[in-house]
């Protein structure tokens, strides 16, 4: 299946599962996608704006300079996926999963991150200035990687 199969503008899916899809320079505004997973999609140059992708699981998914813009991902999980150059602005990515994902060539911008799982992600390029990221959980390296990008000189323990 690739994009031209589906419509994806105000689209709705709840349940579904996505294989192997090529999502490459797609475009959705709108959308909905509820407790689907998404497995080896290729996200590379899309845009969703306005969209939601809830409770959603993300394996082996690449999202090379996709473009998220105030996009809802409550509680959806990401495993084994890369987001070099992801522009994330704005939007709710509140209790989403991104155990060790590799995020520091990726861009979050006023995007509210709360109860984030964060473990082990590099976040060095996350504006912590205009991301709400309170509750989330991360480790004395990452916390280390924030205080350092909020300006603050960290001394050796």
């Amino acid at each position: 299946m690739d994009v031209d199969e589906l419509d994806l503008d105000g689209a709705s899916f709840a349940g579904e599962e996505f294989y192997d899809l090529d999502l490459t320079e797609a475009a959705s505004t709108g959308s909905t996608f509820d407790r689907c997973a998404f497995r080896g999609v290729r996200f590379n140059c899309s845009t969703h704006t306005d969209s939601a992708f809830t409770n959603c699981t993300f394996v082996r998914c690449s999202f090379f300079d996709a473009r998220f813009v105030r996009t809802k991902m409550t509680g959806s999980r990401f495993e084994e996926c890369t987001f070099d150059l992801l522009q994330v602005d704005g939007g709710e990515w509140s209790f989403v999963a991104l155990r060790h994902a590799e995020l520091g060539k990726a861009s979050f911008e006023g995007v509210r991150m709360r109860e984030a799982d964060l473990r082990g992600s590099d976040l060095s390029s996350l504006d912590a200035r205009a991301t709400t990221v309170a509750g989330a959980k991360v480790s004395y390296d990452q916390a280390v990687v924030l205080a350092a990008a909020l300006g603050f000189d960290v001394l050796p323990a």
